[in-house]
């Protein structure tokens, strides 16, 4: 007779972390520890190569790299590798500029819907749709930006107290990570998007 086990499907990037995605670091370990202690035989985790398009796991480049957001931020500073000021700063830079390209996203696609519905391509009822779908978009990605925030002003008051300046800081483009990330991330969706007519 086989034996059954139970088991649970949980991605690693779902786990709590002070940096927005669960890593390969203590949430991890402490994840399995629990499922030890709850008799459970299976943790099932989507892939862990590096994302691809949409930051889906299902559409890496490679089979066989690891994805960098599972390295354990917090393990790299315990040991030195990485100080608190520069975690921060690169959290800082990869959320930012992903909720500012989904904002351009959405300016170019109501562009494109409005002439569309201009010259009659589409139907008023799923244009409105379509446009109250956008909404939603750009209200989610306001939303990550804000936890964001919220996020690093747990281990910094003075960003807490006036979040508002930290972000036009941010988006002044003076810093070379932010710049860096706002690119790639422009690239990997806007440049495609442009490409579709």
């Amino acid at each position: 007779m086989k034996k059954r086990y139970a088991g649970v499907l949980l991605p690693i990037t779902a786990l709590p972390s002070p940096y927005g995605v669960g890593t390969m670091g203590a949430q991890a370990k402490d994840f399995v520890e629990f499922l030890a202690r709850a008799h459970q035989k299976v943790w099932q985790v989507l892939p862990l190569v590096p994302t691809g398009y949409g930051d889906s796991p299902y559409a890496s480049s490679c089979a066989i790299a690891g994805s960098p957001y599972l390295i354990d931020i917090e393990a790299l500073i315990a040991q030195g590798l990485l100080t608190k000021e520069e975690a921060e700063r690169i959290f800082k830079a990869s959320i930012e500029p992903l909720e500012e390209t989904i904002d351009d996203m959405v300016m170019i696609l109501r562009d494109r819907h409005t002439k569309r519905l201009k010259n009659g391509a589409c139907s008023i009822g799923s244009g409105l749709v379509f446009m109250e779908a956008l909404t939603y978009l750009e209200r989610a990605s306001d939303h990550c930006s804000s936890i964001a925030v919220m996020m690093l002003a747990r281990n910094n008051e003075a960003i807490l107290q006036n979040h508002h300046e930290y972000l036009r800081e941010i988006h002044s483009g003076n810093d070379v990570a932010y710049l860096a990330e706002r690119e790639r991330r422009r690239s990997q969706y806007i440049k495609p998007l442009k490409e579709i007519q």
